[in-house]
């Protein structure tokens, strides 16, 4: 019994750093990208290069479905490309 409970706490921890995470990254990106989708969780995001359509520094975001590759800017990222990951 105690151990189910400390799953469900493990679990519910989990879920709140993914919630946090996935808000963080939402204020990097336009209004337009909506990442806070059920379900969804935040895999690994790294910073890469850039080299088309200009060189410059951008993020690649790997979540649980999807896939963005965004170039850094000052106040947002802005989105090159958005693909589903199909498992």
């Amino acid at each position: 019994m105690a151990l189910q409970h400390i799953d469900g706490t493990n679990h519910t921890s989990h879920r709140v750093k993914q919630l946090i995470l996935l808000e963080a990254i939402q204020k990097e990106l336009p209004e337009t990208i909506f990442v806070m989708e059920e379900g969804r969780e935040i895999i690994n995001q790294g910073q890469v290069r850039i080299t088309k359509p200009k060189i410059g520094s951008g993020i690649l975001y790997l979540f649980s479905d999807i896939i963005i590759l965004a170039s850094k800017g000052k106040k947002v990222n802005t989105p090159i490309l958005q693909t589903q990951v199909r498992i």
